[in-house]
């Protein structure tokens, strides 16, 4: 959609998100420019039909809906929807991070987290894709959630850099991050966006 809600053609999208793409990967070559927020949130990949709702447009919030969000959210998982927002990882690469992915001030990005799989009840395997293996520099706030937590979790019997940084010895469970997410979202007066749209807010953020 354009400033006066037209509609464009799908190929018409993709060729701007490539030349948004190529000017800031430019950005990142000559110019110091730390990530490339087009590569980020990806090309338009949506269906034509999807393309005429305002569903997929509004999947993401500003950053002064986010502050909003961020009050209600209770201390136990301030610091996961934190992360997610200011670094940009897909829900199950966060999740599935550990001690050892920490160092001091940024975070690698190896792996992804699946549940449900036949095995067990959830999978550590490669990310989405190849470019989603990243080491990621970390604000201030979020390094010291990440020290917060850490400092509680060895006050636990039988602390490990092993345990999971968002859950301890479990991952945070899907139903409790995303039951937590609506009701911060309903007592802001926000819209409710998907896990994945904090991905997209944190594309937004960069852009602006």
């Amino acid at each position: 959609y354009g400033p006066n809600k037209k509609h464009y053609a799908l190929s018409f999208l993709e060729d701007l998100h490539s030349f948004l793409a190529t000017i800031l990967e430019y950005g990142i070559k000559y110019y110091g420019l730390s990530q490339n927020p087009a590569r980020i949130q990806g090309n338009f990949k949506m269906k034509k039909s999807k393309m005429n709702t305002n569903d997929a447009d509004s999947n993401f919030y500003t950053y002064d809906e986010f502050k909003q969000f961020i009050k209600y959210v209770d201390d136990e998982t301030k610091p996961f929807f934190r992360f997610l927002y200011f670094t940009g990882c897909r829900y199950g690469e966060a999740i599935a991070l550990n001690w050892n992915d920490l160092n001091k001030t940024s975070i690698s990005v190896t792996k992804s987290l699946t549940r449900k799989t036949n095995e067990k009840l959830y999978k550590i395997k490669a990310p989405k894709n190849q470019s989603s293996v990243s080491n990621i520099e970390l604000p201030i706030i979020v390094i010291e959630d990440l020290n917060n937590l850490k400092a509680k979790q060895e006050q636990m019997y039988g602390f490990s850099n092993n345990w999971f940084i968002f859950g301890a010895t479990r991952p945070l469970s899907d139903t409790t991050i995303r039951r937590k997410a609506n009701q911060a979202m309903d007592k802001a007066g926000l819209k409710r966006i998907t896990l994945h749209g904090f991905r997209h807010s944190h594309a937004s953020l960069l852009i602006n």
